[in-house]
């Protein structure tokens, strides 16, 4: 059994190991470390926030939350028949995903798949770690719990991740410069010079997630380090897009996931307008900028949100979907922050008008022809949202499409930046080609890296 991929629940809540709602049993069993000691160990890459929880002898934890999905995040050292986990939620037992010895973070350990579908219930999660008698090397971290949260649930101050595939990021894929690769389709990635991807938000900070190309055993040569910029709210910073790098439990060059590109912090509590583009670059086989995934720092409760970001520059429609499980929603009918003092705006005119035109009806002569007016379009509604989505309708939520007039041509266009993902693999193309190269389905990870 697969677990869900982040392609088809686009956004989630992370709770780190360190938060105080999750319970460790018993807690003297476990451990905390925060220097990122496993970061660099397999191509999983960093930890989330740099901490994990770790144990080496039977134990468990748990967790409350009030969603419609929820899985578990670990790290793991040593090998899969010497130690393990079983996970549930509300006692009963979830589907579990063993561990792959060259990744060693970022493992997705557990789902609860379509168990919770339309529940609103407060559940329990829970893990339980196991060891055998000759598990001398072997330990088992949580990182993170991620779970999906209810439709009215309002986001207060909270982690948010979003996966590149959800609606809320916009690519400019005017020359198809946003791609897949043959092997990773879940990834959007580019190095054409000015190429860029926008995502509206709510929230006081934001860190964008990618992918680290290595070389591989077919012979294509190491990535070298390229430069990129983002830009918020008009405000442009340079950020590096590391070279190709190994990875301890191999000693080689290796694809290295989950990798922190820059970190945005201290935003005002307000909708904020993220740009990501590509920078020039005249090195051999430069570095690609990649979308993993951002994580964003939701606006507290009750904040004044009065302004409204700058709409980015209008990209193309693309050319390219993906599917999305019915059973899973995505909260894609979040609206940017400036909206809300837009609709009260809206409201004071409607009225305004509506005297006026009244006034008006009751002086003109009799039988004069009734004015006609124009209806205000709705602020509130989300262009970005497909027919194969279910659109969510706050308007406190964090993550949002721009209401531009740009905007309105996506209404009933499919999701971004890829080509069929039931369509045959594009051919192999060198590396001085706009497109990353195919790796044969031997070097997949988990198949050959370790």
């Amino acid at each position: 059994m697969a677990y869900i991929p982040d392609t088809v629940i686009t956004q989630v809540v992370m709770v780190d190991d360190t938060d105080p709602s999750i319970l460790y049993s018993p807690s003297t069993a476990f451990s905390f470390d925060s220097n990122g000691t496993l970061d660099n160990a397999g191509w999983g890459g960093p930890v989330y926030n740099r901490t994990i929880t770790g144990t080496t002898t039977n134990s468990s934890l748990s967790y409350k939350f009030h969603g419609t999905f929820v899985r578990g995040v670990l790290a793991a050292q040593g090998q899969s028949s010497d130690c393990g986990w079983t996970c549930s939620v509300d006692n009963r037992s979830i589907a579990t995903f063993g561990n792959i010895p060259s990744q060693i973070t970022n493992y997705f350990a557990c789902d609860s798949a379509d168990l919770l579908d339309n529940s609103k219930d407060e559940h329990v999660f829970s893990m339980s770690f196991f060891f055998n008698s000759a598990a001398n090397n072997c330990s088992l971290w949580l990182d993170s719990i991620q779970y999906q949260p209810l439709e009215s649930d309002p986001l207060d101050s909270v982690m948010l991740k979003v996966d590149n595939f959800d609606p809320s990021v916009i690519y400019g894929n005017t020359s198809g410069a946003w791609t897949g690769t043959p092997w990773d389709q879940s990834i959007h990635a580019t190095r054409q010079t000015g190429t860029n991807a926008n995502l509206i938000f709510n929230g006081t900070a934001a860190t964008l997630y990618g992918v680290n190309w290595g070389g591989n055993p077919s012979g294509s040569p190491e990535y070298s380090a390229n430069m990129a910029f983002y830009s918020v709210d008009g405000i442009t910073n340079d950020f590096v897009l590391p070279g190709s790098a190994n990875i301890s439990t191999t000693g080689e060059s290796a694809t290295i996931y989950n990798l922190p590109l820059f970190t945005i912090d201290n935003l005002t509590e307000s909708s904020h307008n993220l740009e990501v583009a590509t920078d020039y670059n005249s090195s051999s086989n430069p570095q690609w900028l990649t979308i993993q995934f951002f994580i964003i720092k939701t606006n507290p409760a009750n904040q004044s949100l009065n302004s409204t970001p700058a709409a980015p520059q209008s990209p193309s429609t693309p050319s390219s979907s993906t599917t999305s499980t019915p059973s899973h929603h995505t909260k894609s009918s979040v609206i940017i922050g400036g909206v809300l003092g837009s609709v009260v705006g809206f409201a004071v005119i409607t009225i305004l008008v509506v005297f006026i035109r009244k006034r008006q009806y009751r002086q003109r002569p009799q039988g004069a022809p009734n004015p006609e007016i124009t209806p205000f379009i709705n602020p509130g509604s989300s262009p970005l949202v497909t027919d194969q989505q279910r659109p969510r309708t706050e308007t406190t939520s964090p993550i949002s499409s721009s209401t531009s007039d740009w905007t309105s041509s996506r209404k009933n266009t499919t999701l971004r930046g890829f080509a069929d993902r039931n369509a045959p693999a594009p051919v192999a193309q060198s590396e001085t080609s706009d497109s990353p190269p195919q790796y044969t389905e031997d070097w997949l990870p988990g198949n050959n890296q370790g």
